[in-house]
């Protein structure tokens, strides 16, 4: 005679889709030392659809395997960063410079499903955020007035708990006030595995816009 165990339902799902509405706006304060003080707000939506590979436990509910899903998934991502020059210091003409970062960063992401078979009209999700301060280093370099390359990365690991890296870079070009600029980001994010709910994403693609300067 024996038993065997009854194994709950797994609790992971990969959402499908592409993102829409992804923009941005960035706000830099000249600070001392020709360092920067800047404020960026990211943003982007992504929706989709998927068949359950199997039976599924997510957010409190329970899923049949074959079950045609609509997911959908959107994400804030607040940054503030002191963006410090550190060699060299005033810059001199100099036309490579490495920087400091110092950052603190808010992310705000609210992931739904809904069975469209046997809930449709009624979604099932959760809100996670993550608080969490960064460091890391940039480069620039910049061989005319009218021309840069830009290069950074931060991040921030608390063992067994959140997770967060963010790495960007662009080409710059600048007309008078006018900054123009063409690059590629990335993000990988975490929340805490210990909390009944935790989701993790990594989301990267091409970045371009235009900036006025006002100093």
């Amino acid at each position: 005679a024996g038993s065997q165990a009854i194994l709950p339902p797994p609790h992971e799902l990969t959402l499908p889709g592409k993102p829409y509405r992804a923009y941005g706006v960035l706000v830099t304060i000249p600070m001392k030392g020709s360092s920067r003080l800047e404020f960026s707000y990211d943003t982007l939506n992504v929706n989709g659809n998927i068949v359950a590979p199997t039976e599924l436990g997510l957010f409190g509910g329970t899923i049949s395997q074959g079950e045609p899903l609509y997911t959908t998934y959107s994400l804030r991502h607040l940054k503030l960063s002191y963006n410090f020059l550190t060699f060299p210091n005033p810059p001199e003409g100099s036309k490579l410079r490495f920087k400091t970062l110092w950052e603190f960063h808010y992310l705000h992401t609210t992931p739904a499903v809904t069975a469209t078979v046997s809930a449709p009209g009624q979604p099932i999700g959760d809100t996670e955020s993550i608080y969490l301060p960064a460091v890391g280093l940039g480069m620039e370099y910049v061989p005319s007035k009218h021309f840069r390359l830009e290069v950074r990365g931060s991040g921030m690991l608390v063992p067994h708990h959140t997770t967060l890296g963010d790495t960007e870079g662009s080409a710059v070009v600048r007309l008078g006030r006018i900054e123009v600029f063409a690059g590629a980001k990335f993000l990988h994010f975490r929340s805490s595995p210990n909390s009944d709910t935790f989701i993790r994403g990594t989301i990267w693609g091409p970045d371009g816009g235009v900036r006025w300067v006002f100093k």
